[in-house]
């Protein structure tokens, strides 16, 4: 029996996905200062949704009703600032979203059907994090259709390198807090993204760059007739050129910017001299942004110390990596 689709509460959504270090988190910030966009939303079950449809593990029109079920009742819990998180540090806080009186006024509001109207007067962009989403992009227009916009962050693969390294550690921690889909082969733990597992190799290097090939290669092409609901943002475009990226995002989607706008630019050194080499550093109190020069011959030893701990075979595809994404986004990189 095919579920029946109801109508939906939430009509308008942007769903900001990318991998590991790729920048989804600043962007979702800085989203979130602009008028009639929701403060920043993560919850892993929209992916999950996602990985299981892409592996025929459930079936799409369940999936695809689960998938607006669960949206539209967080979409409603954050009308009604049910659920808010009240951590200062937290990115998804609402003290992080420049939105504080909003959801707390909001606290006092009625709830059930006298909502409805309210909400439709006051739609909002509904505002998602998503992780490792992209090769099921296409499954999300399915269930949203063109009220989405999926915007895909993307960063250069020797600046996200390090960060992987870490990403693939903390699988051997054994903690309860890993919220991932594992596989187990030969008593190694694995992401669903490691395609199948390293080859006769317990190499992280080789697990990492394996890891972006397998990706890379299941990523679905956006279905045409989505195509300008579906923008791909290098990190290094929003950080180096952010006024135009900012008039991208406004004229695809029907936002403008606001002080707040302004504030969280300047905070953030946006925009930024080229060659500047960004990272998050996790502190007792959130996290600290850090800034240093970038130099040819620093770019030289980051990619020297990949091929010192990388076999030769996978060294030379995430050589063919790096390049092909240095061609196609045409940005300041080294040659």
């Amino acid at each position: 029996m095919k579920l029946t689709q109801k109508k939906k509460l939430s009509n308008k959504i942007i769903i900001v996905d990318g991998f590991t270090a790729s920048g989804k988190g600043i962007f979702c910030k800085y989203l979130q200062t602009f008028n009639k966009v929701s403060k920043m939303n993560v919850d892993h079950i929209f992916a999950e949704i996602g990985f299981l449809v892409k592996r025929n593990k459930i079936d799409k029109n369940y999936a695809i009703s689960l998938f607006n079920n669960r949206l539209d009742m967080y979409y409603e819990n954050d009308f009604l600032s049910r659920d808010l998180n009240f951590r200062p540090y937290d990115d998804s806080s609402i003290f992080q979203s420049n939105q504080v009186m909003y959801y707390l006024k909001n606290l006092f509001s009625k709830d059930g059907d006298s909502q409805l109207k309210r909400i439709s007067e006051n739609h909002k962009y509904f505002l998602i994090m998503s992780h490792f989403s992209s090769p099921y992009k296409n499954f999300f227009f399915e269930c949203l259709g063109k009220d989405l916009m999926f915007i895909s962050m993307v960063r250069h693969p020797v600046y996200i390198f390090d960060f992987w390294l870490d990403h693939f550690k903390s699988i051997n921690s054994d903690s309860p807090r890993m919220y991932k889909f594992l596989y187990k082969k030969k008593n190694q733990k694995l992401f669903w993204y490691e395609g199948g597992g390293p080859k006769n190799t317990e190499n992280l290097y080789d697990r990492v760059i394996k890891s972006m090939l397998y990706l890379k290669r299941i990523d679905d092409s956006i279905n045409p007739y989505y195509s300008e609901n579906f923008i791909q943002i290098p990190f290094e475009s929003f950080i180096y050129n952010t006024e135009d990226v900012e008039k991208l995002i406004t004229k695809k989607i029907n936002i403008k910017q606001t002080t707040n706008t302004k504030k969280f630019k300047f905070k953030n050194n946006l925009p930024e001299d080229p060659y500047i080499y960004r990272s998050m550093n996790r502190k007792r109190f959130g996290w600290k942004l850090n800034r240093s020069k970038e130099t040819k011959s620093i770019f030289d030893k980051r990619i020297l110390n990949i091929k010192k701990n990388a076999s030769n075979f996978y060294f030379k595809e995430f050589q063919k990596i790096y390049k092909e994404y240095e061609l196609l986004h045409d940005l300041p990189f080294y040659q």
